[in-house]
């Protein structure tokens, strides 16, 4: 939340050789948290948002972005079945909570996540 430290955003680079419909889920496996039952991240209200992870991601090809995902769910973003053209592309990985001002003190100060992209 103080600037841009090292790791803070990490990079995933693939290439398409053809062009496909990919799903794109990035899900939280560290800090693990289970929202309360009825849990909606729209309400912001909602004090428990802030103890929720949330994953963003953003797909860019040749430094045009393609694919933004920034939804609110807690410990998963994704998008599915984005048709995506042949070329090489970058995608970009964070936890919003780090951006967050709003986000709680006590909030782990590491995010680990596990990314998938799939035909």
């Amino acid at each position: 939340r103080d600037g841009n430290k090292l790791s803070e955003t990490r990079f995933l680079k693939f290439t398409l050789d053809q062009e496909v419909g990919l799903d794109f889920v990035v899900t939280t496996v560290d800090p693990s948290s289970t929202p309360s039952e009825g849990y909606n991240c729209q309400t912001a209200a909602a004090p428990e948002i802030y103890k929720h992870s949330d994953p963003d991601f953003y797909v860019d090809k040749n430094g045009v972005n393609v694919i933004t995902a920034e939804s609110c769910q807690a410990n998963i973003e994704q998008i599915q079945d984005k048709i995506l053209p042949v070329g090489d592309y970058v995608m970009e990985i964070a936890e919003w909570r780090f951006s967050d001002t709003e986000t709680r003190e006590d909030f782990p100060a590491r995010s680990c996540f596990d990314v998938s992209i799939t035909l």
